[in-house]
């Protein structure tokens, strides 16, 4: 079995992550409890019908709200209890108490005609849809050790969900904390790769066996069902909590409750439970490091007013018993949440192309620029985070990405995350130390010198308007995982692929100032589709007149319109006048 998602111990020393004079200010959460148990409800929905904006409650049921306008109407829903309506009339209580749907069908009844239940759940397989649906979507994902955040990380995206499941999210801007543990940091590196994995009506290798997409044969005869209660939901539709249990027959399966629309035969909601699973996606780092134990209770959440069920989240939460090399054992809680917020609009995503890489979580988000700006304004969704977890992102100042952690510390002179998206800087890059060793591609010996390299660059681009006021983010990036160099590697060449680097920073910076005129985001993304245009030209031409920087003559011309526009002078740096 092929685990991917690897929880990474990295080991440090006398390691200072935080500001001791940061200042955050909070404002007073509204906390959503349940009436009876009086235990928080966290992922609750709270949605602004006035303004189309919402949130969801954090696992201490807690969420922010500015006051509500006269003409506002604010919903807090939660399946299997009553909804609740606020109003500039009718204003939000400090503490909130929801309600338990009231049961329509007494228990007594279900139990003298149990196979029902077997069919009613069997069933929901064939509702399924097949049709993809994009979402954008927001991910919020929190690892504590003894009470203290030691990883925080918050993305959005644009999510593409196929009837249950969510099959692939692309980025639209995300960013990291990194908190110390003692001597140590513990991070999840592919959190997102894990939750496309949990298909809800496939069973797999990576995932305990669940109830759903098996027959109702194989359903009696591994999980028993108990019918839990019924209730009418906001649409009128008759909703059956079940809850199940695996037989003997099943020897790592899942546990949890049900709720499903017996009108549409969909399921609202499902949690599933395991203890001590030796089914799931996580590897140590190290091999001399060990997972003692693994728990994972996950659950989703889906809106079944229309005639194909629609995504709405998962959370996945997990603990690991982490042992080490040196026999020290941690229990790592992480709880992670995806969810899909806006069915009808997306986000418009950054120009830039990501290649299969590993750690795609911590790369993607720690290799592209900090967007501030976003962070800010961004005004339609959002989940209330701790003061500690506020504190990880205020006290800790990214330079150039979203990752918040000291990597100036003197344990951290070599990137973080191995083979990193390279942004363009005066300081020269070298080959073999930027080129991913693994996507070499098949070039046969015999091919001729222009086939056995290949570099690729890259402008990201980013686009944001926020109160009528267009915001422009842009950078300059070698790109490792497309660019290949199978030649001989000398000064020549040292100085011939940063050049080609370098012309790449200076069409970004041609990009920059004539998107400050621009009045639309279509203006700069036509500004941009031309500069990448000419930027292709310019580098053919590059390519032609310099051979590979074997080419002196042209060498130096080009060296020329370099050092003009970044006072850059790579002919006296690769000392190419010297060569013979």
């Amino acid at each position: 079995m092929s685990k991917f998602l690897l929880f990474v111990l990295t080991i440090t020393l006398n390691f200072f992550a935080f500001s001791q004079n940061t200042t955050v200010v909070h404002t007073l959460p509204f906390t959503v409890l349940d009436s009876e148990t009086k235990e928080p409800i966290p992922y609750a929905t709270i949605y602004s019908h006035a303004t189309g904006t919402g949130t969801v409650t954090n696992l201490k049921g807690q969420f922010n709200w500015d006051s509500l306008t006269s003409n506002d109407t604010l919903r807090l829903s939660f399946v299997g209890f009553e909804s609740q309506i606020f109003t500039s009339n009718h204003p939000i209580p400090t503490v909130i108490y929801l309600k338990p749907k009231i049961e329509v069908l007494q228990s007594a009844y279900v139990y003298g005609n149990m196979s029902f239940l077997y069919a009613l759940v069997s069933g929901c397989k064939e509702s399924r849809s097949n049709r993809t649906k994009p979402a954008k979507t927001y991910l919020s994902l929190a690892s504590i050790i003894k009470g203290q955040t030691i990883e925080r990380m918050e993305a959005y995206y644009n999510g593409y969900f196929s009837g249950y499941d969510c099959q692939e999210l692309k980025l639209k801007t995300g960013r990291l904390a990194i908190s110390n543990f003692g001597d140590r940091f513990f991070i999840s590196t592919e959190t997102t790769k894990a939750l496309y994995l949990h298909q809800l009506f496939n069973s797999d290798s990576y995932f305990p066996t669940g109830p759903m997409g098996l027959n109702k044969k194989k359903l009696s005869k591994w999980f028993t069902l108990q019918f839990v209660k019924s209730y009418q939901d906001d649409n009128q539709h008759t909703v059956y909590q079940i809850n199940y249990t695996p037989n003997k027959e099943c020897e790592d399966c899942f546990h949890g409750t049900l709720w499903v629309d017996s009108l549409q035969h969909q399921i609202q909601r499902i949690t599933l439970f395991t203890n001590n699973t030796k089914q799931h996606p996580f590897i140590p780092l190290g091999n001399s490091d060990s997972l003692l134990n693994v728990s994972l209770e996950i659950t989703k959440n889906y809106t079944t007013t229309q005639s194909h069920v629609q995504f709405k989240s998962t959370d996945f939460n997990y603990q690991l018993v982490y042992k080490t090399r040196t026999d020290s054992v941690f229990t790592v809680n992480t709880n992670a949440l995806v969810y899909a917020f806006d069915h009808q609009t997306q986000f418009d995503l950054p120009h830039f192309e990501y290649g299969n890489i590993s750690y795609q979580d911590y790369i993607l988000i720690g290799s592209i620029p900090y967007n501030a700006s976003f962070w800010q304004n961004y005004k339609e969704f959002h989940m209330i985070n701790s003061q500690e977890t506020s504190k990880l992102f205020q006290s800790l100042h990214p330079e150039q990405t979203g990752t918040f952690v000291n990597t100036t510390h003197r344990n951290f002179k070599k990137p973080f995350f191995e083979h990193a998206y390279k942004p363009w800087s005066i300081k020269r890059i070298q080959l073999n130390h930027v080129l991913d060793e693994k996507v070499k591609g098949s070039v046969p010996l015999e091919a001729p010198p222009s086939q056995q390299y290949h570099l690729e660059t890259q402008i990201y681009l980013d686009v944001n308007e926020f109160n009528d006021s267009i915001h422009v983010i842009t950078k300059s990036y070698f790109d490792p995982y497309d660019s290949f160099f199978y030649l001989p590697q000398t000064s020549n060449t040292d100085a011939f692929v940063n050049m080609y680097f370098d012309l790449t920073e200076i069409k970004r910076r041609e990009l920059i100032i004539l998107t400050q005129k621009a009045t639309s985001k279509s203006q700069v993304e036509a500004i941009y589709q031309k500069c990448m245009t000419d930027l292709k030209e310019e580098h053919k031409t590059f390519v032609k007149e310099t051979q590979r920087g074997y080419k002196l003559n042209g060498m130096t011309e080009w060296n020329e319109y370099i050092y003009r526009h970044l006072r850059i002078d790579n002919m006296e740096l690769f000392h190419l006048l010297e060569n013979p």
